[in-house]
């Protein structure tokens, strides 16, 4: 079985960056994935984590160019893939934590069509949010064997947002 879980994440501002120290090496990364890194460090259970700007010399262009052919296999061969949105999406994400029971998601969407137009807005500024907008996540997502969509200290299984979308997109076409 997998030994790995790889992180799947915007990188955000890449002028405003912090210095860590992994294994006695300094790395420098963006204050984003830093914050992912931090929350992470609470699930003791995972040791080994797979991070683009930590596992790939990003100062050389060769290694760079090298291992974009390699990632889908990196993400595919991953445990899971643990998807970071920072703060992005924490009123979505309250709704759905613990939610997620066969129907569910659905029954909310529906409810929301037809009765909250806010909390519906939420949602779907929540799927034009940075992240949704990386041509990459069809490669780290996709071909994912497991994963899971973390907001500051909430997550759910990266099915269920599925389900969510697709809910989205049907009540549209059916205005």
């Amino acid at each position: 079985s997998p030994s790995y879980r790889a992180l799947s994440y915007t990188w955000g501002g890449i002028a405003v960056v912090v210095s860590i120290k992994i294994n006695g090496q300094q790395f420098r990364i963006t204050r984003n994935l830093e914050a992912a890194l931090r929350q992470f460090q609470s699930l003791t259970n995972i040791t080994t984590w797979w991070v683009d700007a930590i596992c790939i010399n990003q100062s050389d262009n060769e290694e760079k160019n090298s291992q974009v052919g390699l990632m889908r296999y990196i993400y595919m061969g991953a445990a899971a893939v643990h998807i970071w949105l920072g703060t992005e999406g924490t009123f979505v994400m309250q709704l759905l934590v613990g939610k997620e029971e066969a129907g569910f998601p659905e029954r909310i969407m529906r409810s929301l069509w037809t009765s909250d137009k806010v909390i519906l807005q939420h949602f779907v500024d929540f799927f034009n949010g940075p992240y949704w907008k990386r041509a990459w996540i069809l490669q780290e997502v996709v071909c994912a064997f497991d994963a899971f969509v973390h907001c500051r200290d909430w997550w759910v299984k990266w099915s269920t947002l599925v389900t969510v979308n697709e809910m989205l997109r049907k009540l549209d076409r059916n205005r």
